[in-house]
């Protein structure tokens, strides 16, 4: 039971930090478009940058940290929110016994 319950702390965790990680991901757009919108403004040509093997037009030190934020956003609110799936765990069920 041990095992099985830290198999689901694992993926609980990791599940959180999926999730966190998605929103992370639209704001690193957004983020991204405004970028443009302003250089494009000034009549300026945008700079890229090669990270993860992604070209991005954010310094590679933002997305950087953006990834670790939520990284570790997402494993604390997991860490916090653990208990109670633990606690929800369902009780092992008993074998009934049958009426003669």
């Amino acid at each position: 039971m041990f095992k099985e319950l830290k198999i689901d702390k694992v993926n609980y965790f990791l599940f959180f930090i999926f999730l966190t990680l998605v929103p992370i991901a639209i704001i690193q757009s957004l983020l991204e478009a405004l970028y443009i919108k302003q250089i494009l403004a000034q009549g300026l040509v945008p700079q890229t940058y090669h990270f993860l093997g992604v070209n991005s037009y954010l310094s590679p030190i933002v997305k950087s940290a953006m990834l670790l934020i939520g990284i570790v956003l997402g494993y604390s609110i997991g860490r916090k929110n653990w208990h109670l799936v633990a606690s929800a765990q369902p009780a092992p069920v008993k074998a009934k016994k049958s009426k003669k």
